[in-house]
């Protein structure tokens, strides 16, 4: 029964893309691709702005912040009434975060990436476990924050790995969200 559902479900999906119409040029949601070593590369940067923050862990009077599909925000907060920015590490398709024993375990896309933080300017990838989460291509093919009737450009996986995907204008889409 459950295969049944999913069948038909993705069938439904799959259906909303390629229907070509006459919508002329409206704002929807345009995948930003990636080639896999970039999408592999995990960098430590200087603070950045937080924009949209997701899971939070804390360890040894420090945050770990998610930047949603961005990275993590190491945040010192040894003194709550004045929270410190430290770094912000880079990691691509980043959602969950959790750490243990010096190291920050982290989603980088489908990846589970164990990180060395114990020197925060040369963070290293001590392990990955590679596909071990749904990657974005796995997961319908469509925006994950998209809502229901919006259009976006149908992906085409042979330009890479989908990194992210930003609104943007779109000229005669042919994917689009049921309504």
């Amino acid at each position: 029964m459950i295969r049944l559902f999913a069948a038909i479900l993705l069938g439904t999906i799959l259906s909303a893309c390629g229907k070509k119409g006459s919508t002329g040029e409206v704002t929807g949601w345009r995948p930003v691709y990636a080639g896999e070593a970039e999408y592999k590369m995990i960098r430590s940067l200087p603070p950045q702005p937080i924009v949209n923050a997701g899971k939070i862990a804390y360890a040894s009077g420090r945050l770990f912040m998610v930047e949603k599909n961005k990275g993590v925000h190491v945040v010192q907060y040894a003194d709550p009434a004045s929270p410190v920015k430290e770094r912000f590490l880079e990691i691509p398709g980043c959602y969950e975060v959790s750490y243990k024993g010096g190291y920050l375990i982290v989603n980088n896309g489908a990846d589970l990436v164990s990180l060395d933080i114990s020197q925060p300017g040369a963070v290293r990838v001590a392990s990955r476990l590679a596909k071990v989460f749904r990657s974005i291509q796995e997961a319908g093919n469509m925006p994950p924050d998209a809502v229901a009737g919006e259009y976006f450009e149908c992906p085409d996986m042979l330009r890479g790995v989908i990194l992210r995907w930003e609104k943007a204008p779109l000229r005669e889409p042919a994917c689009r969200t049921l309504p």
